[in-house]
């Protein structure tokens, strides 16, 4: 009751339906285009938006391949317990590494939509460009990169000094520069906020 009474928790909900519906919403455009969708995920956790979206795709006779890359072990454990339940383990590969292994993934994969939501703000903003700049290197022209980013909001101190939960909070006009620096042009970027204005959701395409 008491973390489901916090904006912040509320929050995260919303922003996981954001991103749901952009995911799917995507999928089924390359589809349609008749271009087979392939997903990384990265800091995917147990990346349960992405495989219920996968799930729902397949549902609509879309096959989507997705490679999911996270550092924390017991993540990807719940991830592939999940992607088990739903029936789609044979078309997702998974990855105990760092975000930069992204470099390394077989150029024959070729994503088109490479997901990376609730990692910034954990990265220092030099730190932040240089992966999205390698994220628009890696991502296919023509493909979407989804990422969001936490708000300045009236929670963050009781996060902070009273959780121990430090987190980078930025403003969508701070977080349109680091994509600016990183190579994408802002006119192909859109910034969605949820209901409660403490997450930003953010949609690039790669032209």
């Amino acid at each position: 009751m008491f973390w489901s009474n916090l904006k912040c928790f509320q929050a995260t909900k919303n922003r996981l339906y954001l991103v749901k519906n952009l995911l799917l919403n995507n999928i089924v455009k390359f589809a349609e285009r008749n271009i087979e969708p392939k997903i990384i995920s990265i800091a995917s956790g147990s990346a349960q938006g992405i495989l219920e979206c996968i799930s729902q795709a397949k549902e609509k006779k879309i096959l989507v391949k997705g490679i999911l890359i996270d550092i924390d072990t017991s993540a990807l454990a719940h991830a592939k317990k999940l992607a088990q339940k739903l029936g789609i383990e044979n078309q997702i590969t998974f990855l105990n590494k760092t975000a930069s292994v992204i470099s390394e993934i077989d150029e024959e994969f070729k994503p088109n939509i490479i997901e990376m939501v609730g990692f910034l703000e954990y990265r220092p903003d030099e730190k932040a460009i240089k992966l999205i700049h390698l994220i628009y290197q890696v991502l296919e022209k023509g493909g979407v990169f989804l990422t969001s980013q936490i708000l300045p909001n009236l929670e963050r101190f009781f996060l902070k000094e009273v959780i121990n939960w430090p987190m980078i909070y930025r403003t969508p006009e701070k977080i349109g520069k680091i994509l600016l620096k990183s190579g994408f042009s802002l006119e192909n970027c859109f910034f969605y906020l949820e209901p409660l204005k403490i997450h930003c959701i953010i949609e690039c395409r790669k032209i």
